[in-house]
């Protein structure tokens, strides 16, 4: 009766943790996975370097860390430690496909050879991988066949919202929809919603500005409102409404 909270960590060192938030009791638990495992020499075993983002599957948790390049398991029962997924580089976000499949988003070697890789839930093991642009992010699921993906530019930049088939593992299409899009979601009518966050050049010190994109049967676009640069994060109520 709560809810798992990701912990970064420090960038560049030391380790990231988690906490549990839990709502009957209006208490914070941290440190949940140091806790609960050991190293070999009887310390508590750390989850590396920026832990970026965890999601649930059969009952396990998957719990992704960037800047290690793995993915860690663990058991929601007691929050031992399960094993971890290594085959990876600056893996991002994970997508349960089915009970069988999953997908990450991962940036790739210099944070702009981005990819999919198709993780087989049996063996946690990497199946293949979705070639895509720069900064693969966040991911939406429709109709447990169609996954959109937003090009967030990772260390540069992007404009592209990738659809796949996930019945085949292949690109359908892609759609720009304004500098680095980064996260996407679907209304009660079907309507898709990209947040774009803009594009910021370091050595110019120019700026592009962030977008609300609609787009109508998940492939045109219909609206698209003006906001400001850097903004994240796009959710969603359970109703689909606002």
């Amino acid at each position: 009766n709560g809810y798992f909270i990701v912990n970064e960590g420090p960038f560049g060192q030391g380790s990231g943790t988690l906490s549990f938030y839990d709502r009957q009791e209006e208490e914070i638990f941290n440190e949940i996975f140091q806790l609960n495992n050991t190293d070999a020499s009887g310390n508590p075993q750390m989850l590396g370097n920026i832990v970026q983002s965890m999601s649930l599957l059969n009952e396990t948790a998957y719990i992704v860390v960037n800047n290690a390049n793995k993915v860690v398991l663990v058991d929601l029962e007691d929050f031992s430690y399960q094993g971890e997924i290594n085959s990876l580089t600056l893996p991002r976000y994970v997508l349960p496909i089915s009970n069988q499949k999953a997908y990450i988003t991962q940036w790739g070697d210099g944070g702009v050879s981005g990819s999919i890789a198709v993780l087989n839930v049996s063996t946690n093991t990497i199946s293949q991988t979705i070639e895509l642009g720069s900064g693969p992010e966040k991911m939406l699921l429709r109709d447990d066949e169609k996954l959109y993906v937003t090009h967030n530019g990772g260390f540069g930049r992007d404009s592209i919202l990738t659809i796949i088939d996930t019945r085949t593992d292949m690109v359908v299409s892609n759609i720009a929809v304004g500098d680095n899009p980064e996260s996407v979601v679907e209304d009660k009518d079907g309507t898709i919603w990209v947040l774009t966050s803009g594009y910021y050049d370091f050595v110019t010190m120019e700026s592009t500005a962030g977008h609300l994109v609609a787009l109508e049967n998940g492939t045109t676009i219909s609206r698209s409102f003006e906001i400001p640069s850097g903004c994240s994060d796009l959710v969603i109520d359970a109703a689909g409404e606002n």
